[in-house]
């Protein structure tokens, strides 16, 4: 008898974690791409070599003119360390000076996870944003003051659990939710 229970409970959260996974990929569009994703400050800056306050260094694409302490936002693409970084409205690509990392414990582990994409369009008489992908997102209400500076066009990165949306250029955050998906 315990056998069978243990038999039919195997199944069951077999499916169950399917359905969780399907779920999951219901809500991200086609646009979008994982990412692991810091809000730093720069350190020091030595040309195109940045060192953030974390300790990490990083090599730009390009010479890079800002002070210490300088907010910046690194984008790393799904478990390498690659991506870029945005200072002072200006996106950065980017790859680490000197780094080794244990991808399963290190560095990456400390990011937030979330989904890259770019807005197509702004609605601010209704206060939603539609991506790239096509999926549609409400603006709560608290911020559709910050949004009315979001252009179309400009990277964004909507967090893992879906309820967050962050403006890379203007480094700017506004709650979102999901209305429709452009699947």
């Amino acid at each position: 008898m315990r056998t069978k229970k243990i038999l039919l409970i195997i199944p069951l959260f077999f499916i169950v974690g399917l359905m969780s996974c399907a779920f999951q990929s219901k809500l991200a569009d086609s646009s979008m791409r994982e990412v692991r994703y810091i809000n730093g400050l720069i350190h020091n800056v030595n040309r195109n070599v940045v060192e953030l306050s974390d300790g990490s260094r990083w090599v730009l694409n390009r010479f890079l003119v800002t002070s210490n302490m300088s907010e910046v936002i690194v984008v790393l693409f799904e478990n390498k360390l690659q991506g870029f970084m945005y200072v002072n409205g200006n996106k950065y690509f980017l790859k680490p000076q000197n780094v080794e990392v244990d991808f399963d414990t290190d560095f990456l582990s400390r990011k937030s996870l979330g989904y890259l994409t770019i807005i197509k369009s702004i609605d601010m008489n209704i206060g939603t944003i539609t991506l790239l992908g096509g999926t549609e997102w409400r603006i709560s209400g608290y911020y559709k003051d910050i949004v009315k500076n979001w252009q179309a066009g400009t990277d964004i990165i909507i967090s893992d659990d879906y309820t967050w949306a962050m403006n890379l250029p203007t480094y700017t955050k506004a709650e979102v939710k999901l209305l429709a998906s452009g699947r």
